[in-house]
């Protein structure tokens, strides 16, 4: 197949991010603009999903309709669970010979959350393997116990590695991870589902989808084997597997499994949620990158709504939707509503991750592209510059960012003329997307 040295594909990055267990998982970045997903939180071993501890913003508007805990009970239960999750994940250390006691407390929450929510209930779920653990807990060694240790050291030594875009250093961590994990918890436990999640998370943060694709499916087994396939986790699982597809341009593959943690959310969280939120942006820029922008839209909309509400207007998620709002302005040509909204994404990164994350990088890129489109080139081309050199640094230089980053600078030469310049960049893109992707990917 003879291609054109100067292709006249244009990118902008898309970015998914998602929350993952520690804390924000950052962005990952895709293709054609920076489209970001929400990453959500997997539960930890205790059982309670961190994306409702870490994300909690009160009672959802529609919360009559969900199952909740009398208002006086509530705050006690979620300060117990935290204590027993704490325990679990090696947090907090706990004489064994009081451990009985810690069981008998597992058992009187998991009666509490029957009582109030159901058995069905997502968070009686969570309660009924928090219990599990206990007394697989129990169980173990003093030996184990320093390994299980281990482990959560290593889980905060991953979230800050990848908080940096150190993304390959982060790996290795996970891969040590995971290894305890199955050694002390058992391949089918929710311990190694999570890390087999976050092990595929730092394979797609580096484009190495081939690695990814199994674990995640590992992910997803363990999931909704343990919780059940309409707990907020396992949505999680489905988000993260969708963007997967997505990066790989299999939009097909990643619509339905988008739409169901969107029907999950709403279901299990309520409507204003943040993590609701998460799915319904996921969703819209899945639509967007199609070009389905009347579908998209209201998407967009409801989720920068509830995350302002919710999360604060520097959030990273705040952020993400921001961005992508911005590149679907852009697609309609509303330059004058673009702008604003890649100059307020660009502030908050550089703010909160610093001015050499690969998420900074996204944000220069995309408003270098608007400048480009608008033909002020000299105002593209030192923030094109300068999102290439983080993307080399952080990501490496045959990963697929670096590669968008690449075609953006060599599109930017090529529409000042500069042939010379350009064709190297484009064919070294091109490369790296036909190594990475492969030749039948929309991006190659």
């Amino acid at each position: 197949m003879i291609r054109n040295a100067l292709p006249n594909t244009d990118y902008q990055w898309t970015q998914f991010i998602v929350l993952s267990w520690w804390l924000c998982f950052g962005p990952i970045l895709s293709i054609a603009a920076a489209d970001q997903s929400i990453r959500e939180v997997i539960p930890p071993v205790g059982g309670k999903s961190e994306t409702a501890k870490d994300l909690q913003a009160g009672p959802p508007s529609s919360a009559t309709s969900l199952p909740q805990l009398p208002e006086a009970l509530a705050h006690q239960v979620a300060l117990d669970e935290d204590r027993l999750d704490r325990v679990l994940t090696q947090q907090d250390p706990v004489d064994v010979a009081k451990s009985q006691i810690l069981l008998q407390e597992a058992q009187a929450l998991l009666q509490v959350r029957m009582q109030y929510q159901g058995n069905q209930w997502w968070q009686t779920a969570d309660a009924r393997q928090r219990l599990a653990n206990m007394r697989q807990w129990l169980t173990f060694t003093a030996t184990q116990r320093v390994e299980l240790a281990e482990a959560a050291e290593l889980r905060w030594q991953m979230g800050r590695l990848y908080r940096e875009g150190r993304y390959r250093e982060a790996l290795v961590q996970a891969t040590k991870r995971l290894e305890i994990e199955l050694r002390n918890w058992g391949e089918a436990h929710l311990a190694s589902g999570t890390s087999l999640n976050n092990l595929a998370e730092l394979y797609h943060a580096q484009g190495m989808y081939a690695q990814a694709g199994p674990l995640f499916e590992r992910a997803l087994e363990i999931f909704e084997k343990a919780l059940g396939p309409k707990h907020p986790s396992t949505a999680a699982i489905l988000k993260n597997m969708a963007q997967l597809y997505h990066a790989q341009g299999a939009y097909a593959q990643a619509l339905p499994l988008l739409e169901r943690a969107v029907a999950i959310h709403e279901q299990a969280m309520g409507p204003e949620h943040p993590n609701t939120a998460m799915s319904l942006n996921n969703l819209a820029e899945l639509y967007r990158v199609q070009g389905a922008n009347a579908q998209a839209l209201p998407l967009f909309e409801r989720a920068l709504g509830i995350f302002e509400k919710t999360l604060g207007p520097e959030d990273p998620n705040t952020v993400a939707n921001l961005n992508n709002l911005a590149l679907l302005y852009q697609a309609q040509g509303a330059f004058a509503r673009t702008g604003p909204l890649f100059e307020r994404a660009l502030a908050i990164t550089e703010k909160t991750l610093g001015p050499n994350h690969p998420t900074t990088a996204m944000s220069l890129n995309n408003l270098a592209e608007l400048y480009r489109a608008q033909g002020a080139y000299a105002q593209a081309g030192p923030l094109l510059e300068r999102a290439l050199a983080i993307t080399e640094k952080t990501l490496g230089p045959n990963h697929p960012t670096t590669a968008m980053s690449l075609n953006n600078l060599a599109s930017l030469y090529r529409a000042q003329g500069a042939y010379a310049q350009a064709g190297p960049l484009f064919e070294r893109a091109l490369a790296i997307h036909e190594q990475t992707l492969g030749p039948e990917h929309p991006n190659t």
